[in-house]
């Protein structure tokens, strides 16, 4: 998490400066563009996770025949839509409405570059869900982490020594993709001890029926999540695209905590959904403790930060994006938990019906948002149907102590913290003491009611064992 928020840090001033914020835009636009088409996997990746946590195919006859087939399938899967999107680009003309004159050609000369983009993103999940399935948490992260740093790197680096063109930024970002799946291969072949690839078209089926909903409400979540950078690129254009995405990538490293902890738990969720249950629920704890502090002192040390960061101008339209954004990514952390949850435990259909009723609100929602408010009005609309989502599944998973207390509740201290950032008069040293003081006094009074639960919890246990001992010294009646 470090190494990629330093990378970002540290690649971001350097692309404004050297690659220019309209291209940057488009580039980034670019990126949520193919990552649409990443859901067409079918939900392989999840399904493979769920597949080889069972006990019974824990064996590396079973688990290569698993593996090999997934990954076949989601490379043939990827080259085929490539090909056709392509195709479809080319024949609508869809490139030269899409980036002007000069850029318009770099794009062009990148096509053989980005047909290659989509199949080597459709291996990835493969990879990294064989090493989940066997607990691999650290190895798969390491390689997850170093594959971010060279995806962002790797492209900075050859539009400083190449040419700062578009077609060279994408050829950075493709090789460095492909590096990282390379790496994560070679890992998955020496620790799960595959045997020699092979396809068993009998387990495509069984995959499928497992992941075709995750994928449904995987597709489905990431229009609601990236819908939003599209409309903005394609009505507001690369400028204010580019100040969008910055603050979405700023602002959604915190969702590396949930990701984190839904990426350890889904294999125990998998195979004893009623014990991971117990543990996803004292997880959502542990993330509200981790998070206010940190978003509500972002709330008043982001502006300061951006200014050093990224100069004055470009702040003044990142700032008030982001601190909106964090009011929306604080619930969707949370909502991991019975997001999770509902998948392992075999019910992903449920979050894929919830996910298709938002959709055509908040399309509607958003577009009218940026059409009147621009890149403000989107990130409101973004937060508002995150918090939505968080409540609608919480709700239908019974969690409804974690749903008061933790997005209801928790959130009036990020809300207190927005006020002092933008009301109080002063500068950020000021605003900052205020955030101090406001944390101080939410961590004693959260004290105060976790001590409150504990202490009845234990009266209630002690309540319950003396009923249980009175009960034993009465003489059993016939029934």
């Amino acid at each position: 998490m470090v190494a990629v928020a330093l990378t970002m840090l540290i690649t971001i001033p350097l692309f404004l400066r050297y690659f220019g914020a309209e291209r940057y835009g488009i580039l980034a636009t670019i990126w949520v563009f193919f990552g649409y088409f990443s859901v067409l996997d079918f939900g392989m990746g999840p399904a493979l996770v769920n597949f080889l946590s069972q006990p019974d195919r824990q064996e590396s006859e079973a688990a290569s025949k698993v593996f090999w087939t997934a990954l076949i399938v989601n490379a043939v899967i990827g080259v085929a839509v490539s090909v056709v999107l392509i195709v479809a680009l080319l024949a609508s003309q869809a490139l030269g409405a899409f980036a002007p004159g000069a850029i318009r050609d770099e794009l062009f000369r990148a096509l053989p570059w980005l047909l290659l983009m989509l199949p080597v993103s459709l291996v990835y999940p493969i990879l990294v869900g064989a090493l989940d399935a066997r607990r691999l948490f650290g190895i798969a992260n390491a390689n997850q982490v170093l594959g971010t740093v060279i995806g962002q790197a790797l492209p900075l680096l050859a539009i400083l020594v190449v040419k700062p063109t578009l077609t060279v930024a994408i050829a950075g970002t493709v090789l460095g993709r492909a590096f990282s799946a390379t790496g994560l291969l070679f890992v998955c072949v020496r620790k799960l001890e595959l045997t020699r690839p092979c396809f068993e078209r009998p387990i495509v089926t069984t995959l499928m029926s497992f992941g075709g909903w995750v994928a449904l409400s995987s597709g489905i979540g990431l229009i609601l999540d990236t819908a939003d950078r599209l409309v903005i690129a394609a009505m507001l254009g690369g400028p204010s695209a580019a100040w969008y995405t910055i603050s979405y990538n700023v602002v959604t490293r915190a969702r590396v905590l949930p990701q984190a902890i839904a990426r350890t738990l889904y294999p125990q969720v998998s195979a004893d959904p009623a014990g991971g249950a117990k543990t996803l629920t004292a997880s959502a704890r542990i993330m509200a403790l981790l998070l206010i502090p940190v978003l509500t002192a972002g709330m008043v040390l982001i502006d300061p930060l951006c200014v050093l960061w990224i100069g004055a101008e470009a702040a003044a339209s990142v700032v008030p994006v982001a601190r909106i954004m964090m009011l929306g990514i604080y619930a969707n952390c949370i909502a991991y938990i019975p997001l999770v949850l509902m998948q392992a435990s075999g019910t992903p259909k449920r979050v894929a019906k919830i996910h298709l009723w938002e959709t055509p609100v908040f399309l509607v929602v958003m577009y009218l948002a940026a059409l009147h408010f621009g890149i403000i009005g989107a990130a409101l609309a973004w937060s508002a149907r995150l918090m939505a989502d968080t409540i609608i599944l919480l709700w239908m998973t019974k969690l409804r102590r974690i749903l008061f207390l933790n997005v209801l509740l928790q959130p009036l201290v990020m809300m207190a913290g927005l006020a002092i950032a933008v009301l109080l008069p002063g500068g950020w040293p000021m605003k900052a003491s205020a955030v101090a003081l406001l944390l101080i006094g939410w961590a004693v009074i959260d004290t105060l009611i976790a001590r409150r639960a504990v202490a009845g919890v234990s009266l209630l246990t002690i309540a319950t064992w003396v009923h249980a001992r009175m009960g034993a010294g009465r003489p059993r009646t016939a029934s």
